[in-house]
């Protein structure tokens, strides 16, 4: 199936479930997840084209430098 937004579920994953019936419920009860920082309009045909889509190309090193300054912890980058 791969990555999918909403994630789709399998065969195998919902009989994982069943081992696990207090987190089950809890999930069944409660809301659905939501992604605060993923445009729910973004496809997501794969892991890739998603990624690519929520990256702004044009971000560079001084932007980089301006997002640690205004975070202001400790900060890996990877790039």
């Amino acid at each position: 199936a791969g990555f999918t937004i909403p994630p789709a579920y399998t065969v195998r994953q919902c009989a994982d479930a069943l081992t696990s019936p207090a987190w089950s419920f809890d999930f069944l009860s409660s809301d659905a997840y939501t992604y605060a920082l993923i445009d729910g309009s973004a496809r997501a045909d794969s892991i890739s084209s998603f990624v690519n889509a929520q990256i702004d190309a044009g971000f560079n090193w001084a932007d980089a430098e301006w997002l640690c300054a205004e975070w202001g912890g400790p900060v890996l980058l990877n790039g």
